[in-house]
């Protein structure tokens, strides 16, 4: 797998929906929309990590024997589709795919009966 040139990330390519910002003072909403791509880029990476991780077990399965890989490398496709198309999702459906997809890697991020704060 060839290695991105020096800054630039590797991934999906970010999309940014298009829609009309209102501003009510310029350093508050560049401040905003950084948050917003960071949060994106964020879930992106996540999504496409889901998918790797789907094609590499696919892979693996059929080392020990078991068939039928073609479900997982459909699936994968699928998840890279979703994490391009991520920004003109809905919210919901937004959050829903990437709860999903740390659920798959293990993430406990999600988790809301993990207590996450040490006991003092």
């Amino acid at each position: 797998m060839a290695t991105p040139p020096p800054g630039r990330q590797s991934g999906p390519p970010v999309r940014f929906p298009r829609t009309v910002s209102y501003r009510t003072t310029p350093g508050e909403d560049v401040q905003h929309e950084r948050r917003r791509y960071a949060a994106l880029r964020a879930d992106q990476e996540t999504i496409a990590r889901a998918a790797a991780w789907l094609r590499h077990d696919a892979v693996q399965s059929q080392y020990a024997g078991l068939s039928r890989q073609e479900y997982a490398f459909g699936m994968a496709s699928l998840l890279d589709v979703v994490a391009i198309n991520l920004a003109d999702l809905p919210p919901s459906l937004r959050d829903h795919a990437v709860r999903v997809c740390r659920t798959m890697l293990g993430d406990r991020m999600d988790m809301p009966a993990t207590r996450r704060t040490r006991r003092r």
